[in-house]
């Protein structure tokens, strides 16, 4: 009787375990609010191609979703010399590129040779001085100084590894060919871009078989989706819609203290910025509280600094140039210029940007100075941006927290970055950023970042504008997602059950 019982114990085990091993639904659709314009992961920092990257390449480390902790990914075992110059990588074997290719050593060389060549990453990797191939599947990184975020490069969604003979037989689309747990199946602008679940992944296997992010500008328009069940995530729904997809209950309403800061860039490479009275005068015309209200009805907090306050070396006492229209015309004044010979354009993409640079351009109406602004697709407006077309720009910047503050300064202040979207060139910010990147004094480091906070406000051309409230909409359904701080989204765990 006993054994019986055991028997019929076990057989209940077996039935509950399949029962509750769900289906998932096969394919999830993501609204995306800007294209994916890149398939190249050292061609962009853009968001929404970092996420593409993180579900389609692998990476020596990458970061927890949740805890944001630095974990392995390609690594089977990784460790830091105790001066801080050595890096060892011993990355797993048997790792397959989509197109069957065994990943070895030598892609990581590739890879990091490629990361150092190109501007949206070469400020991530400049510390290494060397790397050198131990063996077919160990690598050590030597650097010229103990970088301390170096680990944080490691694991950025753009550095990752590519197959270098893909990219040898294809130099356009040889760089979509990663290792990671999805495959780009179809790529198409201003469309859709589809991936697909990659069954020879060294990890554990996605449960969603394909996810398809679709490009759906008008904000309305993606609210709708969700609603009709087209898509199973809204990006940044209009916060009038908020309560609405809260109440739904087949839609779930999703949000977080984000990371995100929005600016207003000003080209110092353009003439009429390079006087720096002009640049502070601009910077007291803005009215942060105007914008937060008309572009996010009042979700976001004032940005008083270049940093997010999440860095462990933000400064919360840090003054950002305050609104004061009366000042601004002191300053023009006292550059001797007038308002009436200052004009230019604003580029910007998205309903919210837009806003944003409506509330400028009022702004700087009301101190004389003309401004045109144009609403561009994500493509036009990158091309702009990378070939420094632009006279000013309203943008943003999403750093996780798993990336390190000196990320954040070399990507955006250090000359000739690919993010540097002011243009900024002065030796004196790259020696601060770079004394703060190797200082082993955590005191000292402060020191340094709050001198850099207080130099890039005060210089005018990067306008802190507000801290960013991140809202997604989603199917109620969903699981294993967590909304991202800094809207690096990790799709790649996400699924629905099946009906």
């Amino acid at each position: 009787m006993k054994k019986s019982l055991l028997f019929l114990l076990a057989a209940l085990l077996t039935l509950t375990a399949v029962c509750c091993a769900q289906e998932a639904k096969e394919e999830l659709v993501v609204g995306n609010i800007r294209d994916i314009t890149m398939v190249n992961p050292f061609g962009s920092n853009t968001t929404e191609n970092l996420n593409l990257f993180q579900m389609t390449h692998s990476h020596l480390l990458t970061t927890d979703p949740e805890t944001y902790e630095i974990i392995p990914d390609l690594a089977e075992t990784y460790e830091m010399s105790a001066d801080g110059l050595v890096w060892t990588f011993k990355i797993k074997e048997g790792v397959k590129f989509h197109n069957g290719h065994d990943l070895t050593a030598d892609d990581v060389i590739y890879s990091f040779k490629l990361a150092d060549e190109s501007s949206f990453t070469h400020n991530k990797v400049k510390w290494i001085e060397k790397t050198e191939k131990l063996d077919d599947y160990t690598i050590q990184f030597t650097l010229s100084a103990p970088f301390q975020d170096m680990i944080y490069a490691f694991a950025y969604p753009n550095v990752c590894i590519v197959d270098e003979e893909a990219i040898a037989e294809d130099p356009d689309l040889g760089y979509a060919i990663g290792s990671g747990p999805y495959q780009i199946v179809e790529w198409t602008l201003g469309e859709q871009t589809v991936v697909e679940r990659f069954d020879g992944y060294y990890g554990e296997l996605p449960k969603t078989k394909r996810i398809v992010f679709q490009l759906i500008t008008e904000d309305t328009s993606r609210v709708i989706a969700l609603e009709n069940g087209e898509i199973d995530f809204c990006l940044q729904p209009p916060t009038i819609q908020n309560a609405y997809i809260d109440e739904n209950e087949d839609t779930e309403l999703r949000e977080v203290v984000g990371n995100k800061l929005n600016y207003f860039a000003l080209n110092v490479e353009k003439p009429i910025f390079q006087n720096k009275l002009v640049r502070q005068a601009i910077a007291h015309a803005i009215d942060r509280e105007s914008i937060i209200f008309a572009a996010v009805e009042g979700m976001g907090t004032p940005a008083n600094s270049v940093i997010s306050p999440k860095s462990p070396f933000y400064n919360p006492d840090q003054e950002v140039l305050s609104y004061d229209p009366e000042l601004s015309k002191q300053l023009l004044a006292e550059a001797g210029v007038d308002p009436a010979d200052l004009s230019f354009t604003i580029i910007c993409n998205g309903s919210v940007r837009e806003t944003i640079a409506t509330v400028i351009q009022d702004n700087l109406k009301a101190i004389g100075i003309s401004v045109e602004v144009q609403n561009l697709e994500a493509s036009a407006l990158k091309a702009q941006l990378n070939e420094k077309l632009h006279d000013a720009a309203v943008y943003n910047w999403a750093p996780t927290p798993g990336e390190g503050t000196d990320g954040t300064f070399n990507s955006l202040f250090y000359s000739g970055s690919g993010s540097n979207r002011t243009e900024i060139a002065e030796p004196e910010v790259d020696a601060m950023i770079d004394a703060a990147g190797v200082e082993l004094d955590p005191a000292k480091r402060q020191e340094i970042y709050y001198q850099l906070q207080d130099y890039l406000v005060d210089y005018g051309a990067f306008i802190p504008l507000y801290y960013e409230t991140i809202t997604m909409g989603v199917n109620a359904q969903l699981q294993d997602f967590v909304v991202d701080v800094a809207e690096q989204h990790i799709y790649k765990n996400a699924w629905v059950p099946a009906n």
